[in-house]
């Protein structure tokens, strides 16, 4: 299962664009 894998993905590419939009 990659389910967490994903999700840990999902969460630093989502991080790394709020700090790109801050």
């Amino acid at each position: 299962r990659g389910d967490l894998a994903m999700i840990l993905r999902l969460n630093s590419e989502r991080l790394a664009h709020n700090q790109n939009t801050r």
